[in-house]
């Protein structure tokens, strides 16, 4: 059993958007992660709900895991992937709840600021799992609740057990309502339903992975229709979607975790030597939504080349990388003026080398993709985790600087024999 959990009903069947588990101190008692797992995986049934509920495989009941041991906090998100298969991501560190207040501010606005969005949070996960069983729109807020975050943070603070924090968590994220923002998001989550796509009837019933369902900005945006994963990359979260920004033409959008190197597309793009870069903006959580210019069905990788192919366009290639490399960079903030230096691809390899051949003139075109490693030389650095199945330059490593040479390095291991 868990300590807790906010459950609703749905079209008959229970789902819990929260639950809680608490343990008096680190260790105690059994890991409260895989204790709030096992009751998740008891809740849906250990995957028998799962072939004869479509807004359980639709959905993958998203929720979120309310961890207290001892003084400590963390808030993670869980969702099934199909079946009895589940995954959990931490959605926030270990947070201290001592009473830290008075000498640290920031401490206690963190704190307020992570329990406003469990609370809109909640609201939204259940208004999204009726809007999904029903069609309909979501229900309006209800009154304001008894405390808010920033109330709740400081009686937290002040709580004496995990029992008794546990119980003020419980009595305010029942009564959680939507703010503005996110009662906008959920009221726009049953667009395909009304576009005849809504029903629990009509909820796909095949086992799919993770990334065939939307992620939130493609499935409640208005400005992205006709969404589908984009051929042979079902297993990345990469689509195509007509796009309002480019007057309804079909684009690219994908998902990166790491900060966008938008300075260096939208550089490299006006030279053409990548897709034009449409848009690129920070949501919350950390991760990036990338929209692109979709290259036509004319365009290949240079691994798809057949060898010949490879050793016509390989010179061209040199000429692209080359080009890439002199081109400068602007200083953020300096109107097209100050030079900011040059720039690396990281992760030049055949699949990131897009090559079209001319029907007129029979010359080749490149494009370079999959710039989420780009960045300046001398100051990007490669992230913490790089395949040990790929022969990089023997200075390209997790945390180490980007450089122009480790980019030639991955162009030469391309070369044609």
């Amino acid at each position: 059993e868990n300590d807790g959990a906010v459950t609703v009903e749905v079209g008959g069947h229970q789902y819990s958007p929260l639950v809680f588990e608490v343990k008096t101190e680190m260790g105690a008692a059994g890991d409260p992660m895989f204790q709030t797992l096992g009751y998740y995986q008891h809740l849906y049934l250990n995957g028998e709900r799962w072939d004869r509920e479509p807004v359980l495989r639709a959905s993958g009941a998203p929720a979120l895991l309310f961890e207290l041991v001892g003084p400590n906090l963390c808030i993670s998100g869980v969702y099934t992937l199909e079946g009895n298969v589940v995954t959990k991501e931490p959605l926030t560190p270990w947070i201290p709840l001592l009473p830290l207040g008075g000498r640290m501010e920031a401490h206690v606005v963190q704190l307020a600021r992570v329990l406003a969005a469990v609370q809109s949070a909640v609201r939204l996960l259940e208004c999204r799992l009726r809007m999904m069983a029903t069609g309909q729109e979501a229900p309006a807020a209800g009154p304001p609740a008894a405390l808010t975050p920033w109330d709740l943070a400081a009686q937290l603070l002040a709580s004496s057990t995990p029992n008794r924090a546990l119980q003020l968590l419980q009595a305010a994220l029942r009564e959680a309502t939507l703010t503005g923002s996110a009662q906008a998001a959920a009221a726009a989550m049953p667009a395909a339903a009304a576009a005849g796509q809504g029903g629990p009837a009509s909820w796909p019933r095949s086992r799919e992975r993770p990334w065939t369902r939307l992620p939130y900005p493609l499935a409640t945006s208005q400005d992205f229709t006709q969404v589908a994963a984009l051929p042979g990359l079902t297993s990345k979260p990469v689509f195509t979607a007509a796009y309002s920004g480019a007057s309804g033409e079909r684009v690219l959008v994908k998902f990166s975790p790491r900060t966008y190197p938008e300075q260096v597309h939208a550089a490299w793009a006006d030279a053409h030597l990548a897709p034009q870069l449409l848009q690129a903006r920070r949501l919350p959580g950390g991760w990036w939504l990338v929209v692109q210019e979709l290259l036509g069905q004319e365009w290949r990788t240079f691994e798809e080349l057949a060898h010949e192919e490879r050793v016509a366009a390989f010179p061209t290639v040199q000429s692209v990388v080359r080009a890439a490399h002199s081109v400068q960079l602007r200083a953020a903030g300096s109107g097209g003026g100050d030079a900011a230096g040059v720039a690396a691809h990281g992760d030049l390899r055949p699949p990131n080398v897009m090559l079209c051949k001319g029907a007129a003139s029979g010359a080749w075109e490149v494009r370079l993709v999959d710039l989420d490693w780009a960045g300046e030389v001398g100051r990007t650095v490669y992230p913490p985790h790089m395949s040990s199945h790929i022969n990089w330059h023997p200075n390209a490593g997790p945390g180490q600087l980007l450089q122009q040479e480790h980019d030639l390095h991955l162009l030469e291991a391309m070369r044609p024999a």
